[in-house]
């Protein structure tokens, strides 16, 4: 963590960079609900993997967990909602047999790794605040390093995987 820079706060993470481009969402879309609970079956994101000479999916997870309102709505109180599928935009990067994901910018601060290969978990490591817009790899005296973009311009959180 750098000197002199305040702690975001991971209920309201700012972007990084610089917004090039403006939108406004239209009126209508979105999923319709019953007593506050969305209508379509989960999941409602998933990481999938695809083999590129066939193009047939070798395996795909739910990314994330239930969002908030269906976590918290009173009519699902006890059910193990896990795993379903946050909505939210995951970056991913793949760095030798590992995949690479956060949950989305509104989802947990959490950085997954997966067997690239099966989707099998492998490791799951607390960010400062959620990851945004991307992340690399790189190795140093032998070991190899992942650096994720969190929060406010110019935070990055650097990992240094075991050996």
């Amino acid at each position: 963590m750098a000197l002199g820079i305040e702690a975001d706060d991971p209920a309201n993470p700012r972007t990084t960079g610089t917004t090039i481009s403006q939108w406004v969402a239209g009126p209508g879309g979105g999923m319709g609900t019953v007593q506050g609970l969305p209508i379509a079956k989960p999941p409602y994101s998933r990481l999938s993997a695809f083999d590129m000479n066939t193009g047939e999916r070798i395996w795909w997870i739910p990314i994330g967990d239930a969002p908030e309102a269906v976590r918290d709505h009173p009519a699902l109180q006890g059910v193990d909602l896990s795993r379903m599928g946050s909505g939210a935009n995951s970056i991913q990067m793949v760095a030798g047999d590992l995949l690479y994901a956060t949950e989305g910018s509104s989802g947990p601060a959490v950085l997954n790794a997966f067997d690239k290969r099966t989707g099998m978990p492998v490791g799951e490591v607390e960010l400062p605040s959620p990851g945004q817009y991307g992340m690399m790899t790189y190795m140093h005296e032998g070991r190899q390093h992942v650096v994720v973009q969190v929060g406010r311009p110019g935070r990055l959180v650097a990992l240094r995987l075991p050996n």
